[in-house]
């Protein structure tokens, strides 16, 4: 996206009144909170898809599942329904709907079983009630880099390698949440989507002049598998390879999925990309289907996030899947390295 230059002069007062903002809590003006246990914050710099869903999930199991910590997921729940605090889930079973819990919340307690996952506006209130009411061990803090009234432990802050950050003008212009210089306060960056063979020096070098301190990390994606929206049977991608598609997202970068499906070997004849949290309308799921059958496609496919927002509510003449992404750290030794001292220290 081009920058809007009319907007500039805004951006200018924006950037000026998140730069107080910021002050105030170095100052201790503005009170944050301690959780009294570690927390992980997954954040970035800008607004849209840096990948962070995934990020947020490779984390939470490695808590959960290698580290056998209980962890509960924080987040605020972008575009839900509700307000207030709910429980997405209590890590035995999920408590509400995709609705009420908003598109990643919910994602993330479906793919996570043994995670809490508690959506709250005030984050603060939603750690307080993961450690005293479900005895939390640790809190992985989606989105939160902006999000200051909480303490963290450690302070993970994703950058998109696809997106030149370092140029981008601040909201409403751009897409920047914040100046640049906040990137002094990270303990650890992970520079996402990193093709292999990818050059990220010169994303490394602008990092390292604003934070000389914090491990720069890569990460990439893989696709994991295909799922079947309603049932939940899990396809291998072989199974469709030079298959017929039709396409369908609402997300913040909908090329990244067409290109993601491109890798798959499989045909795509249309694609249809909707906005950021699209609520899909009978009228356009009418439409999806009409496109399967006028291409005579094989198989319609989405995103785990859009999945949510169709199960139950579409269903096509040909199976309805999802595509299964998973996040990689390849500096895999470092990440560890992070993730246990970061486990073991004690909150500020």
């Amino acid at each position: 996206m081009k920058p809007n230059r009319i907007l500039l002069p805004f951006s200018f007062v924006y950037g000026l009144g998140v730069a107080i903002r910021n002050a105030f809590f170095e100052k201790r003006v503005l009170n944050r909170e301690s959780a009294g246990i570690p927390v992980f914050s997954v954040g970035n710099m800008t607004t849209g898809g840096t990948g962070k869903t995934p990020i947020v999930e490779l984390i939470a199991r490695e808590l959960s599942d290698v580290r056998r910590v209980r962890t509960a997921i924080v987040s605020r729940g972008y575009m839900r329904s509700s307000t207030g605090l709910v429980i997405v889930s209590n890590g035995t079973s999920i408590c509400t709907t995709a609705e009420r819990a908003g598109d990643e919340p919910y994602q993330l307690a479906t793919a996570l079983p043994g995670v809490i996952v508690i959506v709250d506006e005030v984050r603060a209130r939603g750690a307080r009630t993961a450690k005293k009411e479900f005895e939390a061990g640790c809190i992985v803090l989606d989105d939160g880099f902006q999000h200051r009234a909480l303490d963290r432990t450690l302070d993970i802050v994703l950058i998109d390698s696809e997106v030149d950050l370092f140029s981008m003008p601040m909201l409403p212009a751009g897409h920047r949440r914040e100046p640049l210089a906040a990137l002094a306060r990270a303990d650890a960056f992970i520079i996402t989507k990193c093709t292999p063979g990818a050059d990220i020096t010169g994303i490394t070098e602008a990092l390292r002049r604003l934070n000389a301190h914090a491990p720069v990390m890569t990460s990439s994606y893989e696709v994991d598998s295909l799922v079947d929206v309603h049932t939940g049977v899990v396809h291998e991608i072989s199974q469709f390879r030079d298959a017929r598609a039709v396409g369908v997202c609402g997300i913040g970068r909908p090329e990244s999925f067409k290109q993601t499906i491109a890798s798959l070997g499989i045909v795509l004849d249309e694609f249809h990309a909707f906005g950021d949290h699209h609520r899909y309308t009978e009228n356009e799921f009418r439409m999806i289907g009409e496109s399967a059958k006028r291409t005579q496609a094989a198989v319609v496919l989405t995103t785990e996030k859009d999945a949510r927002r169709m199960a139950g509510a579409f269903t096509p003449s040909v199976p309805l899947l999802y595509v299964k992404m998973r996040a990689r750290i390849n500096e895999s030794a470092m990440f560890n390295t992070v993730i246990d001292s970061a486990l073991s220290a004690s909150v500020g």
